[in-house]
């Protein structure tokens, strides 16, 4: 290999003269010197072989090598042959209708310094010529990138998930050793349809890490409606065939596509704008679909992504300001030597688990006794503290003989009138002696090392500062109502990351921790961020409170969702009660999103009516579906309470207005 060269760009063309020689002179002013260009004729016509000629003779300064092929294969199999012949340690790719800045090689050189541990580099495009109007479907794809990636356009990504925009091969670099171990892109995809995320999902399913940097290029091109058709049916094939290859990738659907449109009318991002494009872009990806099954277009292997472990971590000006990882957790790590020290500590408390409970006595007592219970975390060093929210059901008596029951243990028991889950957990933390609290619901019943198990998340990673698992439905006697509340919820959990935790501070990703039936927070964390807020109001009714807390500790640091930490609702839901449910969460939304995202309430205001249509007419098409049937009830009565939400909400904020100019009226 020449040491001189440090970097190889390679350039796949066919019968692209004029958008060649755009791209080569981009790349023959670049501010890097120790690189060449490989340009890889796919079988052109003679024009392109005469044009290169000239071209090389032209710019001498530039190592230039010109490889043709005699048979056209597709950009894959000329990209492998460009790396083939590279003398690079790291191979760049972009497109020969695109145009690059003139730091382009700089910048990627930069990124491989910056992650060592990273086998590849990307960035992002903008489509549409930089000198002509770009149109609706150009648009496009700016706005998917700020649906797909948002608040990427300023920061870096280090990561071995998919989420992330690198990959692209308009702005793509990857070493050229590990390129070649992953045995270089697929050549079976012979059309330019995904053959540049293959590549990135057998990178992933590797074990490597990419990293993305805001780095943009230009695609010099204008779509028109059959180019954009003809872009997306290859890319919708492109996707079938991942999702064959790679089993937990989605495949395109009809119910998908309409999915996509619905997200586009209501998206924060999006605003509405485009949403007929989308659908087109759906449509074509499913007729895409369908062509690959006509052909018997399918891959000759098979990859399960399920089975590793993911990471990502964000960057801005070199600075990491959030993360969202996927570790492995050990439930048995260092279990004898934290038992021990848990086993020789003093009998002081040190964690203090809160249930508030309102009219649930038949089920406090389960609940109680799940807590009392808990393996390999000694009596003596939690407590439980009991908040009755003005119950008359005759809770106080059935906790005092619980209490009596168990003279050993640390058991409170508080009563103060009617003011909500909120304000009864906020009572019991500030009654709570210990430096964490754990929180779950009276109709709930928590796994008998729910306690072993949060405490080990804080013993491996002492960073966190809250723990959390989520809900699972009873089995024994439970309805379709029942099942369906746990596939809505985040049960996947338990079977794709049984052996993982995941650990977040990127309020971009989502928060991770926050069902207030299974968490725990530092207490000091707690306190610093002003416990549950009511999220909603007595006309609404509450909900959310838990997300709202969450987002708000997460902004302090990391929290982790915890394999086995998972409580079981034993509350079985009538049908009453489900449409309920969904009516509340869907009438405190718009209190959610002005407490942590203000500026997408108005936004938000483009229904979910479109979404319930759709969904009615998904139903339509499948009648016998009954959980389809239920998603609709479900949908329908999430969006009525939304929009008596917000017009409770306005009405709130007129009367605040109408109060404020009566004050300054009588002033």
């Amino acid at each position: 290999m020449n040491t001189s060269i440090r970097y190889s760009v390679v350039l796949p063309t066919y019968n692209r003269v004029p958008d060649l020689k755009t791209i080569l002179e981009s790349l023959v002013v670049q501010t890097a010197k120790d690189f060449e260009v490989i340009i890889v004729d796919d079988a052109s016509d003679g024009d392109t072989r005469v044009f290169c000629e000239n071209f090389i003779a032209h710019h001498s300064q530039i190592p230039i090598q010109f490889v043709r092929l005699e048979k056209n294969g597709g950009h894959g199999r000329a990209r492998n042959a460009g790396t083939a012949v590279a003398r690079g340690q790291i191979v760049l790719f972009t497109d020969d209708d695109c145009v690059v800045p003139t730091d382009w090689i700089k910048e990627h050189a930069e990124a491989h310094a910056r992650y060592p541990d990273a086998v590849g580099v990307g960035g992002w495009y903008w489509s549409g010529s930089s000198t002509r109007k770009k149109n609706r479907f150009d648009r496009y794809f700016e706005l998917q990138f700020e649906d797909d990636f948002p608040h990427m356009r300023d920061v870096e990504v280090w990561t071995n998930t998919m989420h992330s925009p690198s990959g692209n091969t308009a702005n793509m670099s990857y070493k050229v050793a590990a390129f070649k171990a992953l045995g270089g892109f697929d050549e079976r995809i012979y059309f330019s349809g995904g053959i540049d995320w293959e590549l990135k999902t057998r990178c992933i399913a590797s074990g490597y890490s990419l990293v993305f940097i805001p780095l943009v290029v230009q695609h010099e091109k204008l779509f028109t409606i059959k180019t954009f058709l003809s872009k997306h049916i290859k890319l919708g094939r492109g996707t079938d065939y991942m999702a064959a290859k790679y089993r937990s990738r989605p495949r395109p659907t009809l119910a998908g596509a309409l999915s996509t449109y619905v997200h586009w009318k209501t998206s924060v991002v999006i605003r509405g704008e485009c949403a007929d494009v989308a659908l087109l872009c759906s449509l074509a990806f499913l007729l895409g679909k369908y062509i690959n099954r006509i052909l018997g277009f399918k891959p000759t292997e098979v990859f399960d992504m399920r089975s590793f472990k993911y990471f990502t971590y964000r960057y801005k000006n070199g600075t990491r300001i959030s993360m969202h990882e996927i570790r492995k957790f050990e439930l048995e790590a260092s279990a004898g030597s934290f038992e021990v020290t848990l086993r020789g500590a003093d009998a002081s408390v040190r964690y203090s688990v809160i249930i508030p409970t309102f009219n649930r006595k038949e089920y406090l007592a389960v609940a109680i006794e799940a807590v009392l219970s808990q393996e390999r975390v000694p009596a003596q060093l939690y407590e439980l503290v009991v908040v009755d929210d003005g119950s008359t059901d005759g809770t106080k008596e059935a906790v005092e003989a619980i209490i009596a029951a168990q003279p050993g243990r640390a058991i409170r028991y508080l009563y103060q009138p009617n003011a909500g889950a909120s304000a009864a957990r906020n009572a019991g933390a500030a009654a709570a002696s210990g430096s964490i609290l754990f929180f779950t619901d009276s109709d709930c019943r928590v796994p008998k090392r729910w306690l072993w198990n949060m405490l080990q998340a804080y013993e491996q990673y002492p960073e966190i500062v809250g723990t959390g698992g989520g809900q699972l439905t009873r089995r024994k006697g439970a309805t379709r109502l029942d099942h369906f509340r746990a596939t809505a919820s985040d049960n996947q959990f338990v079977a794709t990351y049984r052996e993982a935790i995941i650990i977040s501070d990127d309020t971009v990703a989502g928060v991770v921790a926050y069902d207030s039936a299974s968490m725990s927070i530092r207490t000091e964390v707690f306190k610093e961020v002003g416990g549950f807020y009511p999220v909603g109001n007595r006309v609404v009714g509450f909900y959310h409170e838990d997300v709202d807390l969450a987002c708000r500790v997460q902004r302090r640091g990391p929290m982790a969702l915890v394999p086995d930490t998972f409580a079981m609702n034993r509350r079985l839901l009538s049908f009453a009660d489900f449409r309920n449910v969904a009516y509340v969460r869907g009438a405190t939304l718009p209190y959610l999103i002005d407490r942590i995202a203000p500026a997408a309430t108005a936004v938000c205001e483009r229904p979910l009516r479109i979404q319930v249509f759709i969904t009615f007419l998904l139903c339509l098409m499948r009648p016998f579906n009954i959980s389809g049937w239920l998603w609709l009830v479900n949908l329908e009565r999430y969006a009525a309470g939304y929009r008596q939400g917000l017009a409770v909400q306005a009405r709130e904020r007129d009367f605040s207005v109408e109060e404020t100019k009566t004050a300054k009226s009588t002033r």
